[in-house]
């Protein structure tokens, strides 16, 4: 089983640095296909025993470069969602209604 897993975690290692590549980019099209491609890996690891992990050092050190890989990429999509509120937050705040019925807000 260990050669399964091995390249589980090398393809989900191989995937992972194409999310990051196109999280850096703002390549929303690649970064949709990788993730649902890495979602079926995904799962096919969570069938794996942990043990089988933790029995190998070839093995935690690729969970290990995995789980620092999603970390940098959790951060740039973080940035990046960030960045995107900022450019299309209204000053004024959402647009929203009164009691009254008036618009108040969102209006720049």
């Amino acid at each position: 089983m260990s050669a399964s897993v091995r390249e589980l975690l090398t393809d989900s290692l191989a995937l992972a640095e194409a999310q990051l590549e196109a999280a850096h980019t703002l390549d929303a099209a690649t970064l949709q296909d990788v993730s649902e491609a890495r979602a079926e890996l995904l799962e096919e690891l969570a069938q794996v025993d942990p043990e089988a992990v933790r029995a190998s050092p070839e093995l935690r050190d690729l969970a290990l470069q995995l789980s620092e890989l999603d970390q940098r990429l959790s951060t740039v999509l973080e940035a990046a969602l960030s960045a995107f509120r900022g450019a299309t937050a209204s000053p004024d705040g959402p647009a929203t209604y009164t009691s009254s019925g008036q618009l108040r807000g969102g209006t720049s």
